[in-house]
């Protein structure tokens, strides 16, 4: 639940970058869902576009 009402969470896998030895996604959207947990794609309430991701103080094995 995202503030009371049920949202679709997408990560787009297809948009990675690496930083630091790790893979994270740049692309997230969250929409808002039916009652039957199928997304409402006309009603987009979050989207978040990642750019210019540095990590400090990393350590990876």
């Amino acid at each position: 639940m995202a503030g009371g009402f049920a949202a679709a969470q997408y990560v787009h896998n297809d948009n990675v970058v690496e930083a630091g030895g790790l893979r994270f996604p740049t692309v997230r959207r969250a929409y808002l869902r039916y009652a039957n947990d199928s997304p409402v794609h006309t009603e987009l309430l979050v989207s978040i576009d990642v750019s210019d991701l540095q990590l400090e103080g990393v350590t990876t094995s």
